[in-house]
């Protein structure tokens, strides 16, 4: 017979096992940090330059604190030191233990040489080692910034069009600044990839695969998609270099390895796939010749293609670009298959405000189950009230909740998008969401391309629904 002691001992250990044990069949849950677009501004005090230029990258952070504007960023601008410590702040207040961080690429600043020409005392072309190491230094900077507030998180990051040497919509395939990301990216990445593959894979071809420790059988598949862009030009690199060709090729040969190993894996890139609404719906005004396509058209239908091929391994591409809050749906055969992810930017530069995201997925199956957007909320106000003002960062929407979606899927987004041409609840969130609640002007003829958008990738589906009579009520 038990002594009473020995029973409530054995109770309490019960009791423990069942609160720390999850049920049988229950999931695991997870959470990550999704950060896009920060397009760091050193310029913007100028005064700061010479300085920032001489000096060690560990002495950056004393000297960009000791600015006297030390005002955020005004819409029209890039991310000032101001408004990226109070991002970053705010996102390690929240969720100060993510399992990892997703970072869709564009770490610099837009125009950045003709900034750089203003400053520097000798132009980027007349003296490129100063101009490349004070670049180089921008990038070691943010990374710092992520280590030291996330020093045990892996941060999975990818490049932008802006994230070049050469200049915007031209990074050289095999160049330095692909390196010189590698090294400085390497040490974000923690123990559960192999750093040195990592460089080489990065340096030759700025593509990588690495597992994430709190999902089993699933793997990130990251690379600079900008090669694949309309705009892309490849002014420092050789005419016989084939970028977007050789990541297709890799691309599936993962994709393959993936499948064969029963793996599930989500895709990491900067600019999403399908029409730009934005120039699309603004052309139309004069001259309009069709659809305008974020990548050239050979490529998506390649894309398209692995996608039909892979549809049970891939789960979720994640990216960034435009800035605002968005999605595109791949579909085939007419029904939803892949969701892409759009994330919107800490930048005000288009006139959104600044925000990040924290996302909420199952940790067996890696199936996203939900998001929540937070943004800087007083803008308009900090920049009247000068230093009297304190930045605000609150709540902006809970996907599941603003929506009334169960989960965050190809299928529910499709409902979103159709809710768009037909619930004005919907579409009054859509459209206050899209610029994270900036001074945006939308009205139902532009919302309804938007919802064009999000389901119709290809130009001649998009123009049938754009052209389509059953405009919104």
């Amino acid at each position: 017979m038990l002594s009473k002691t020995m029973f409530i001992a054995i109770s309490i250990l019960l009791t423990a096992s069942h609160v720390l044990t999850p049920a049988i069949g229950q999931a695991k849950s997870g959470r990550f940090l999704l950060i896009s677009d920060i397009h760091f501004d050193p310029f913007h005090d100028p005064s700061l330059f010479e300085k920032l230029a001489d000096q060690p990258v560990e002495q950056w952070k004393q000297i960009l604190a000791s600015s006297r504007n030390l005002q955020f960023s005004r819409y029209g601008q890039d991310t000032d030191y101001s408004l990226l410590k109070s991002t970053l702040d705010d996102a390690l207040k929240r969720i100060p233990d993510p399992d990892f961080i997703i970072y869709p690429g564009d770490s610099t600043a837009h125009n950045w040489q003709k900034k750089y020409d203003s400053m520097a005392k000798h132009s980027h072309l007349s003296d490129p080692a100063a101009y490349r190491s004070f670049k180089t230094k921008t990038i070691q900077f943010l990374a710092r910034q992520f280590r030291q507030r996330w020093p045990q998180t892996p941060v999975v990051a990818t490049l932008g069009n802006n994230d070049s040497y050469c200049g915007d919509y031209m990074i050289t395939p095999q160049g330095p600044f692909l390196s010189m990301f590698a090294n400085a990216w390497a040490p974000l990445l923690g123990d559960s990839i192999n750093l040195s593959a990592f460089r080489k894979s990065f340096s030759d071809h700025s593509h990588y695969t690495m597992r994430i420790p709190s999902m089993r059988h699933h793997r990130v598949i990251v690379f600079d998609n900008v090669y694949w862009s309309n705009r892309y030009d490849n002014a420092c690199g050789a005419a016989t270099q084939t970028p977007a060709l050789d990541q297709l090729a890799w691309l599936e040969t993962v994709l393959a390895d993936s499948s064969a190993a029963g793996e599930k894996v989500w895709l990491l890139l900067h600019i999403p796939a399908g029409v730009n609404n934005f120039v699309s719906s603004n052309a139309k005004q004069d001259n309009y010749a069709g659809p305008v396509t974020y990548w050239q058209q050979a490529l998506a239908s390649r894309f398209a293609q692995l996608v039909e091929r892979y549809g049970s391994t891939i789960q979720i591409v994640f990216a960034g670009h435009t800035h605002m809050d968005d999605f595109r749906i791949i579909r085939l055969d007419g029904k939803a298959s892949l969701l892409m992810k759009i994330a919107p930017s800490v930048s005000p530069v288009f006139g959104n405000n600044p925000a990040y995201q924290i996302y909420d997925y199952d940790c067996d199956s890696g199936r996203l189950k939900n998001y929540r957007t937070f943004f800087l909320t007083n803008l308009s106000t900090y920049l009247e009230l000068g230093s009297a003002a304190v930045p605000n960062w609150d709540l902006e929407y809970d996907f599941q909740k603003a929506y009334k979606l169960p989960s965050l899927n190809a299928a529910t987004v499709e409902k979103l998008a159709n809710g768009i041409k037909t619930d004005g609840t919907i579409r009054k969130a859509y459209s206050d969401f899209y610029d994270v609640n900036g001074p945006s002007a939308f009205n139902a003829e532009t919302v309804y391309g938007y919802s064009c958008a999000i389901l119709n990738p290809t130009p001649a589906k998009y123009k049938a629904c754009s052209n389509a009579e059953n405009q919104i009520p």
